[in-house]
């Protein structure tokens, strides 16, 4: 019973990252057309999103999600998927 309920709350957690990602997507779209340029809306993003957070986490947590950021991109995470052809 609880490996199902643990599938199921992956399940969602899987659904809630796929909706959000289509979300952010539409902007990024829609502000292309408006003629705003991606360095400005990522700033906005990442800028509101931090304090987004500190707001409801603290600012211990919220920097060691920023940590754990960082090492993702150390690492390479954040780096366009090429495949070679």
């Amino acid at each position: 019973m609880k490996k199902l309920s643990y599938d199921l709350k992956a399940q969602i957690a899987e659904e809630k990252k796929t909706i959000i990602q289509q979300m952010f997507l539409d902007l990024w779209e829609e502000a292309d057309e408006q003629g705003i340029e991606a360095e400005v809306v990522a700033e906005i993003l990442v800028e509101s999103s931090i304090r987004e957070l500190v707001t409801k986490y603290g600012d211990g947590e919220t920097g060691r999600m920023l940590a754990r950021l960082r090492k993702l991109d150390e690492h390479g995470a954040f780096l366009p998927q090429i495949t070679l052809q």
